[in-house]
This record gives C-alpha cells, sequence and structure tokens, in this order.
C-alpha cells in the first residue's frame, strides 16, 4: 500500500479548490452566529468554541458586538486576518450575495446549513445552481446546501449542529442523510466507534461523494471510508474513483433506495 501524505500536501496550501479549507482551516467564521440558544447559529458557534478548535473563530452578526465571549462582526469584510473556512447560517435568500463575499474575501471553504432552495421549485433550483457556478469562479469549495455540516476530530473542529463531538477514531464518514449523521452521533459512544472525519453532504450544491473518497483515499488519519447515499451526481465518475481508492484503503458505500419498497415515494 503507497505511503499517505498529509491531505495539506496533496491538495496545495494554495491550489484551487484545495479541501484544505474543510480539514486543515487555521480559522472558521460564522456567517449568521446568534445568541440565542437553541438556534442553529448558536449551536454551531458553540460547538467550534466547545471542540477545542485552537484557530481563529469569528461569529459574523450585524446586530450585536460580542457572542459566547467572542468579538462579533457586521459582516466577512471586517475581518483583518484570512479565512480559512465559513459556515453559512442564514435565511436563504441572502445566501448567494453572501457567497459572492466569501468568494471574492478568499475563504478556502464554506459550509452552507441554510435549506430551501431546490425543494421550493424553479428559482430555488437556479439559485442552486449558481452556488457551483460561484464555487467554480472563485476555487473555494462548498459542503451543503441544507446539510448537518462537518466535524473532524484531528483538527479538532465541530461545525456542525449536531449535539454532540465523537469519539477520535480512523473512520471517515459521509452521509447524505442529516438525520443518519445524528442516529450514528447517537450509537457509535454505546458501542466505541470513533470518527476522523465525519460530514453530511446535504444537496452537493458542489462537494459530493467522490470529491470527499477521492480526498480521504489519501487521508493518514483514516484507514475506512463508509458512505452513505441517497443518489450519486456522477455514476461512472464515482466508480473510477472507489476504484483507485480501495487500492489505499477500504471503503464501504450504501445506496439507498435500491429496492422496489425502498424507491418509493
Amino acid at each position: 500500500m503507497p505511503k499517505k501524505q498529509k491531505l495539506r500536501e496533496i491538495q496545495g496550501p494554495d491550489a484551487c479548490g484545495s479541501l484544505e479549507g474543510f480539514f486543515s482551516p487555521r480559522s472558521a467564521a460564522v456567517i449568521g452566529a446568534s445568541r440565542t440558544e437553541g438556534k442553529i447559529g448558536h449551536a454551531v458557534l458553540s460547538n467550534i468554541v466547545q471542540s477545542g478548535f485552537a484557530g481563529a473563530i469569528y461569529p459574523i452578526n450585524p446586530s450585536t458586538d460580542e457572542i459566547l465571549g467572542l468579538p462579533c462582526y457586521p459582516d466577512i469584510n471586517a475581518i483583518q486576518g484570512p479565512i480559512d473556512l465559513a459556515v453559512v447560517v442564514i435565511p436563504a435568500k441572502f445566501v448567494l450575495e453572501i457567497l459572492e463575499s466569501c468568494g471574492r474575501r478568499g475563504v478556502k471553504a464554506t459550509i452552507v446549513i441554510t435549506a430551501g432552495f431546490r425543494e421550493t421549485g424553479h428559482d430555488g433550483l437556479m439559485a442552486e445552481k449558481r452556488m457551483g457556478e460561484i464555487a467554480e469562479t472563485y476555487g473555494m469549495r462548498i459542503l451543503g446546501r441544507n446539510c448537518l455540516g462537518l466535524i473532524d476530530t484531528l483538527v479538532p473542529i465541530n461545525a456542525s449542529f449536531a449535539a454532540a463531538m465523537p469519539e477520535g477514531g480512523e473512520i471517515a464518514f459521509m452521509s447524505q442523510s442529516g438525520a443518519l449523521c445524528t442516529s450514528v452521533l447517537d450509537i457509535a459512544p454505546a458501542q466505541r466507534v470513533g470518527f476522523s472525519r465525519f460530514l453530511s453532504l446535504g444537496n452537493k450544491a458542489d462537494m459530493d461523494e467522490a470529491g470527499f473518497l477521492e480526498a480521504w483515499a489519501e487521508d493518514p488519519g483514516s484507514k475506512v471510508v463508509m458512505a452513505y447515499l441517497e443518489g450519486i451526481s456522477d455514476g461512472p465518475g464515482f466508480i473510477r474513483v472507489a476504484r483507485h481508492s480501495t487500492k489505499q484503503e477500504l471503503a464501504i458505500a450504501i445506496k439507498s433506495g435500491t429496492t422496489s419498497a425502498g424507491s418509493k415515494p
């Protein structure tokens, strides 16, 4: 088995479209951070703080000066330092404008937790397609939209609204179903199962299962990749990536809806 390199060495710290912002962030912004417990913007910010993330944390909310003891910024342009990762938790009608701002600001990776696009009709579908175009224009990768977020026990960082941080381990896990993600996180401690990387794919406006599988095949912190997929963006492309990836580590993928009962609406 070939010796694995660090993700940053493979992707390149300045590579267009690099995944470094997801897996080696040195700073994180929460756009839509909230002081109100129970709101997703509060949960995401609290999880990042409590996960022990050692990088700079930037809450963004124009209506307040401080959240969880951290200085709050009115917008992303008010932050002086570089921003590797931005988590977007705002109403859908503002998301495209914010993503453009992130791209111009040089943000490497964004997680769009917000829902309310394709499922709302034609305009929502066009907005979702525009997300992919923005990612390509700026070389910025997007996870989601409509997702739970991302957890990385190696960094460590919990950039999600999941209730708890899992134990560390050597399993990299991705799921298109956020509900399944939360169920796995609930069950894992009792089964003594730990994870290196853990993410919710959501509706895959940019990053999809093949992209993460390819990156994780070269990840020294992961020995097994597990995926729960409701749909595959590019079947032949996924198979090509899987054939390469499984030469280096074990990959287990479950595709839902393959039986007559499971494919019923």
